[in-house]
């Protein structure tokens, strides 16, 4: 039998890089959570701003094929349709809050909602912005990717606002008067 000798370096650097591939996500996740001390709350708002970038990304080559060039008079529609929608979700959110308090990852579904309505009022602000930006005269692939946006967190405010009722009745049980 041939005895073998002690591993190359390429089997160590091979080791090495599959490991480190196997457990970088969760090695990334747990450091930036213990290195920046995120409360769960803070969690929560991340993936409800989270959420609508990945809603405004997966919209985006939709938009782009369908929509022309954003006018000034739609962005400016928009905008009053998204300070309705803020409005409308600020009210909903004070009710849904207390109701809330009865899950167990309530903090972090509070960061959620207030992620949320934080990304909507970035979309009607973003909204106004890009209006402007068509009055000016301007028109490129920003019309594009600020649309897709307001889209996206306006469409989830205006998804819990409409699931309200839903809401209502898995939380609040019927009332009885007989």
């Amino acid at each position: 039998m041939a005895r073998r000798g002690p591993p190359s370096a390429r089997v160590y650097i091979t080791t090495i890089i599959v490991r480190w591939f196997r457990f970088l996500p969760g090695l990334l996740v747990k450091s930036l959570l213990t290195r920046f001390w995120l409360s769960p709350v803070s969690r929560g708002v991340i993936e409800g701003i989270g959420m609508v970038l990945v809603a405004a990304i997966s919209i985006l080559p939709l938009i782009v094929f369908l929509v022309p060039l954003p006018s000034e008079s739609l962005l400016s529609l928009v905008t009053e349709v998204g300070i309705v929608l803020v409005l409308a979700y600020a009210v909903e959110a004070a009710w849904l809050v207390p109701r809330l308090a009865q899950e167990d990852d309530y903090e972090n579904r509070l960061g959620a909602i207030s992620g949320i309505g934080i990304a909507g009022m970035v979309g009607v602000v973003c909204a106004l912005l890009l209006s402007a930006h068509r009055a000016a005269g301007h028109g490129n692939g920003l019309d594009y990717l600020g649309l897709a946006f307001v889209i996206a967190s306006l469409g989830f405010l205006a998804g819990i606002v409409v699931a309200q009722p839903l809401l209502v009745h898995e939380w609040e049980p019927p009332k009885n008067d007989r």
